[in-house]
């Protein structure tokens, strides 16, 4: 089996910015999600709304060089714990390689 391994998305690199883009695309494109691509405004700013908010950081699951799968995350607070919490917003792998723990390697990552 190809290993897989969990690594912060790095927001200087062109390629996992894109590979950012590509992934929350592919997510929106499943039925669930409404089937349809990202519109021209998000694929404009997303990248620069998510270095913009303080907390928020992004896992991406990799295959080679490939990102496969990621997992858009934001830190908070719970008052009812009293103590910090991670709100996983978006979690999601490429149809062709689910089925091989990569979602779940994700979520113990985050």
């Amino acid at each position: 089996m190809t290993e897989i391994f969990i690594r912060e998305a790095d927001w200087q690199s062109p390629a996992d910015c894109s590979s950012v883009l590509k992934l929350i695309d592919a997510y929106a494109l499943e039925p669930i999600e409404g089937g349809q691509p990202l519109p021209d405004f998000t694929r404009e700013n997303l990248i620069a709304g998510l270095q913009s908010v303080s907390g928020a950081f992004v896992l991406l699951a990799c295959i080679e060089s490939e990102a496969v799968g990621i997992a858009v995350c934001f830190r908070g607070f719970s008052t009812f714990a009293a103590r910090p919490l991670i709100n996983l917003h978006d979690l999601a792998v490429l149809p062709q390689f689910r089925r091989r723990g990569i979602g779940g390697r994700l979520l113990e990552a985050v």
